[in-house]
């Protein structure tokens, strides 16, 4: 009697954990499902945001240090790094130029984008004919996921990628398009931009309201000699998102509207300091997303995808960008700066036509310390190309 009661037990707790069993693969198959969805919303979200998005690797411009990845390329670039007046001597003076060791393995071990914002409605393309207010590279080290951003002022004179001369480097984007800006970058920095992200200031509102605003002060130069205001009633007309203005100095909680008129301020001081305060909310704005990640919010940015979808432009990969959101938490933004270093913002510089340029003093010592603080100490040596921008900037600026 008892054995029949204890197989009717055992009988029984099988048929439990056989339930229990089952009820666990339903649930992992819906986890599952809902992840897989979740996966190809963002993905739908991504490719929405890419439109004119997608750059040809051929078509960007290298320093001659940058070895190409498909040998069969290599006259293209040779064709493409050649300076208009170049005399066509052959390479032995341009490789002489190049570091004693290959420094494309040190720029292999970063990946530079260029993050832009425009002044675009939400009409206009945010890759082509229109201002860039903002121009920041923001270099990843891929080993550690340190990021690195050094700001480029609107204003600095450099030699254009298409052909126009020596112009401010915003006028890059404004009469070209979003190539003419990262090669113009790529030629004068000796950089190797691949990438892009561009958005216009209703993103950049999006994004920090959905993350309950950013910290700031509010002086009372920014309010009289500053036009805050003003900056906050041009964005609530250009963005069509509701704010308030701010007539009381003080430090405050920002709203995203708030927070891109404290951006675009540059009357009460200039515009060096406008690139830090857009440094400084960029540096919130990761350290907020990364606190939601680490909270196991990730819907939350998920819900920033797809607010911001037509405002936004990127080349990176759907892969690249799913990966950027998991690892969220990994990253760290350890240093940021502005280019150039040492510079000349006088009103007329030299024999250059242009009012109120930035003025590189020495382009080839300031570019030196921009990879030092991007790379380190790795050996970095000018470029052909930068050895000969150098001296034309420094013969019509008679700056040295």
């Amino acid at each position: 009697m008892d054995s029949l009661r204890e197989r009717e037990r055992n009988a029984r707790y099988l048929k439990k954990k056989s339930r229990r069993r089952h009820l666990l693969i339903i649930a992992a198959e819906v986890v599952l499902l809902v992840v897989l969805l979740g996966c190809c919303y963002v993905i739908s979200s991504i490719n929405a945001m890419q439109q004119e998005g997608t750059l040809e690797q051929d078509k960007i411009y290298r320093p001659d240090f940058v070895v190409q990845e498909d040998p069969e390329e290599s006259d293209q670039q040779a064709d493409a790094t050649v300076s208009p007046d170049d005399d066509g001597e052959d390479d032995d003076q341009n490789q002489g130029n190049r570091p004693v060791f290959n420094y494309n393995d040190v720029m292999d071990q970063y990946w530079n984008i260029l993050l832009v914002g425009v002044d675009a409605r939400d009409n206009e393309s945010l890759t082509s004919k229109v201002r860039s207010d903002v121009m920041m590279v923001c270099s990843i080290n891929k080993k550690t996921n340190e990021i690195k951003l050094a700001s480029v002022y609107r204003d600095t004179y450099m030699k254009m990628a298409d052909g126009r001369g020596y112009q401010k480097a915003n006028s890059a984007l404004f009469y070209g398009d979003v190539y003419d800006t990262i090669n113009t970058l790529n030629m004068n920095l000796d950089l190797y931009l691949t990438d892009y992200v561009v958005v216009n200031w209703a993103a950049v509102a999006k994004c920090i309201n959905l993350l309950g605003g950013i910290e700031a002060d509010i002086t009372e130069e920014f309010i009289t000699k500053g036009f805050y205001n003003s900056l906050v009633t041009e964005t609530v007309e250009s963005t069509g998102i509701p704010s308030n203005q701010i007539w009381v100095p003080g430090h405050y909680t920002l709203d995203g509207v708030q927070a891109v008129a404290y951006c675009r301020v540059r009357h009460s001081d200039s515009d060096y300091q406008r690139t830090a305060r857009q440094r400084e909310v960029m540096s919130q704005l990761l350290q907020k997303a990364q606190d939601e990640v680490k909270r196991g919010n990730v819907g939350l940015l998920i819900s920033m995808m797809q607010e911001v979808t037509e405002n936004v432009r990127l080349s990176i990969s759907d892969g690249d960008l799913l990966n950027m959101i998991i690892n969220a938490r990994s990253f760290a933004l350890v240093d940021q700066t502005g280019y150039p270093f040492d510079k000349s913002g006088a009103h007329w510089v030299g024999d250059i036509t242009i009012e109120y340029p930035v003025v590189p003093i020495n382009v080839e010592n300031n570019v030196r310390q921009l990879h030092q603080f991007l790379y380190g100490d790795n050996g970095y040596e000018p470029s052909k190309m930068l050895k000969e921008i150098s001296e034309y900037v420094k013969k019509i600026s008679g700056l040295e």
